[in-house]
């Protein structure tokens, strides 16, 4: 049983313990572990960073649920109109959508949008009207791959009107 062990930077090429190795204090600069695996609780003071995937059975978050990352793209479609509009902020979990019609828009798919990284899986999609005039609308998303999705309109637009979207994507 060790009380405290220190370390500013320290090299081991190898370390085994074949048995419980138990400490009431472990504190070191740095540490490259290629496998932790921690049975009981752990505490981390200050932010974790994680570069490749993380599995956990239940992800409980205190306060709020910040999405980070490159804007996916979003493309007009045809039926949004002769010099539709189309614009987009967020990220590929979350953001908000604008179209503006053209001219002569119709019923459809108004516009694509497309992910900076695909899916494992086709994600769910959910869309929410901002104003009124989405409100009244009949719309859904379609045509969900695991790359992108498209807005549908099920009545033709309004010509020269603008729509807005929240959406939430997750797989």
């Amino acid at each position: 049983v060790l009380s405290n062990i220190q370390s500013n930077n320290t090299v081991l090429n190898s370390l085994t313990v074949n048995q419980a190795l138990t400490t009431s204090q472990l504190t070191a600069t740095q540490a490259t572990i290629t496998t932790l695996t921690v049975s009981g609780n752990a505490s981390i003071g200050g932010n974790l960073t994680v570069t490749g995937n993380t599995t956990t059975n239940d992800l409980i978050i205190t306060n709020h649920l910040i999405s980070q990352g490159p804007t996916p793209t979003i493309t007009a479609l045809p039926a949004a109109g002769t010099n539709a509009t189309a614009t987009i902020t967020g990220t590929d979990l979350s953001g908000t959508i604008t179209i503006t019609t053209g001219t002569n828009p119709t019923a459809g798919d108004l516009v694509n949008v497309t992910f900076n990284k695909k899916y494992g899986a086709v994600p769910q999609v959910l869309i929410n009207a901002v104003n009124l005039q989405t409100a009244q609308m009949n719309v859904f998303p379609s045509k969900r791959m695991n790359n992108s999705f498209e807005i549908y309109f099920v009545n033709s637009p309004k010509t020269l009107t603008t729509y807005k979207f929240e959406y939430l994507v997750a797989q």
